[in-house]
């Protein structure tokens, strides 16, 4: 028996067969997990021309059901059908539903940039907000009153005017960012999330330290999210960590000095062999570079390219400006950037920054086909120079037997515990102690941030103004004149020499892995589901819950 009635209804504009942004994985992780402790369903698009969709339909794991209806939209009815994942074994409360229309959800890559009409994202995000009560009518039998309904982002926050609010329904809204739209012909000239946030029963972001963000760190409260201001601090937010996303990679028994070096040693030359024999792995800028014939450290930067968010021009800047002072034998840089809305040209710097450096540097802009597991754990160091960072993925560092620098932003800051904190600012600091305490002296790997001067907002807006879509050089991918860009480089390029010293004393190294995979084990998804029941939605997470 559950121990709560009801039904957590989650709605998501991504899902694990659109598996587009970090939405997408949440999605796959949360729900199922939630479902151990209350009936749970996830309503979302069924993105019928994207592969992986389509795939899925015809392997049979979307499958179709006898369920259809109606839905009003832009003053005229459109017919859904409901189609269903196959279910989980190990989570018989959970069920996830895909709603299929002939005139919505027709993007073929990348629903948030895919251009097939000019207001798909906006139209598509609000046909499946109204279509969640539909969706409910029609498995009304099975996911059954009262709903806890958990929207996120503001592509679903429009479902809080679509279903009828009272004591049998309540919204919650999650925000993994602050991204957000006009309210197409509102008379008051508000964004989604602006309409919407007040209608809410509670709110919460995906972690501790990016719901503290929101209201102070200077590029969320008077940048990206000054429109929201008065809102979100009149309104608590609730900081739900996420969980890992990756399982642990690196062996359990691999605890002493020896048996770690030699688990990096086989990595590095696992990924050069690869390198070697493999015609799909040629990296497009930089040569193949021999990581096997020494030991010099190795910086990973992976991620996909958001130039607003993930700042891969700030770790290539950095490391141009390391490899001029420190000189070719310092060490080696890999970036493995998924391209974002601009392409190549976005990323043209890297291509630069090889050009100078051909066998210091490799850029890998495509998803590898093989070898990316392998490249990982070969890593010495993986950097993260994000602006902001929601969560984060410097676990997945951790999973794979990798340290971890990062700017010290959003989750970045409970996912590094820091070597060195004479850096840090006394606020950055404070807010170590207060995820770290006692495993201060336990270090995973390097935070930096900019000095505190230079973050002001006309600096910040100054740097989102940057042409990302043009090709930039490495010398100055963005404008010199810019100082909270430069001190982030300059910081960065410093820490650069601390992580290379801190390597060369392989013991200490080695430290900071075990810390790392201790780190890691701390976050989880049964916690994070516990935290929305209890914290957010105001339920019960104690016994009965299914294994």
């Amino acid at each position: 028996m559950m121990n709560n009635a009801g039904t957590i209804v989650f709605v998501s504009f991504e899902n694990e067969y659109a598996p587009v942004g970090g939405l997408a994985a949440v999605m796959k992780l949360l729900p199922p997990e939630v479902s151990r402790w209350c009936d749970t369903i996830l309503i979302t698009p069924c993105f019928q021309n994207i592969e992986r969709t389509k795939r899925a339909i015809r392997e049979g794991e979307i499958v179709g059901t006898c369920m259809a209806g109606r839905v009003f939209h832009n003053g005229q009815f459109h017919e859904i059908q409901l189609l269903k994942a196959l279910p989980r074994k190990d989570r018989p409360a959970y069920a996830m539903y895909l709603v299929k229309a002939d005139k919505y959800f027709l993007a073929g890559e990348n629903p948030y940039i895919d251009t097939w009409r000019f207001d798909a994202l906006f139209s598509d995000a609000h046909f499946l907000c109204k279509s969640v009560p539909a969706v409910l009518g029609l498995l009304s039998a099975t996911a059954r009153p009262p709903y806890k309904v958990s929207l996120h982002d503001w592509e679903t926050a429009l479902a809080v005017e679509s279903m009828k609010l009272g004591p049998l329904t309540q919204c919650y809204l999650t925000l993994h960012n602050v991204y957000d739209t006009d309210l197409r012909g509102d008379p008051r000239g508000q964004t989604v999330l602006q309409h919407c946030i007040p209608l809410m029963q509670g709110l919460s972001a995906v972690s501790e330290q990016y719901a503290i963000e929101l209201t102070t760190d200077v590029l969320q409260r008077d940048c990206l999210a000054e429109k929201l201001q008065p809102l979100l601090s009149s309104k608590p937010i609730l900081g739900i960590n996420n969980g890992n996303f990756v399982p642990l990679h690196f062996p359990v028994d691999a605890r002493s000095v020896e048996d770690i070096l030699a688990f990096k040693r086989a990595a590095r030359l696992e990924f050069t062999g690869l390198l070697r024999t493999r015609a799909d792995m040629a990296p497009r800028w930089g040569h193949r570079i021999d990581l096997a014939a020494d030991d010099k450290p190795i910086f990973l930067v992976f991620g996909r390219d958001d130039p607003k968010q993930k700042g891969f021009e700030v770790a290539a800047a950095a490391a141009y400006r390391f490899l001029h002072r420190s000189g070719k034998g310092a060490g080696y840089f890999v970036f493995a950037p998924i391209p974002g809305p601009h392409g190549l040209d976005g990323i043209a710097y890297l291509e630069g920054l090889c050009r100078e450096f051909p066998d210091n540097a490799m850029v890998f802009p495509f998803r590898l086909a093989a070898g990316y597991q392998e490249l990982q754990r070969a890593a010495s160091y993986i950097i993260m120079p994000s602006y902001y960072e929601p969560f984060g993925a410097a676990n997945e560092g951790y999973a794979s037997g990798v340290p971890v620098i990062a700017r010290a932003t959003g989750g970045l800051i409970q996912q590094v515990c820091p070597v060195e904190t004479g850096n840090l600012t006394e606020r950055v600091l404070a807010f170590c102690r207060r995820y770290h305490g006692d495993a201060l002296d336990k270090p995973t790997g390097f935070l930096y941030r900019e000095h505190p001067s230079t973050e002001t907002a006309e600096n910040w807006k100054y740097l989102l103004g940057t042409k990302f879509g043009e090709r930039r050089p490495i010398q100055e991918p963005v404008d010199k004149l810019n100082p909270v860009f430069w001190s982030m480089v300059e910081e960065l390029s410093r820490v650069l020499g601390k992580a290379i010293s801190y390597y060369a004393n392989k013991p200490q190294y080695c430290r900071l892995i075990t810390n790392g995979i201790s780190l890691f084990n701390k976050f989880s998804w049964e916690a994070s589901a516990k935290d929305y029941l209890e914290k957010l939605f105001g339920m019960s997470s104690q016994a009965s819950a299914q294994t």
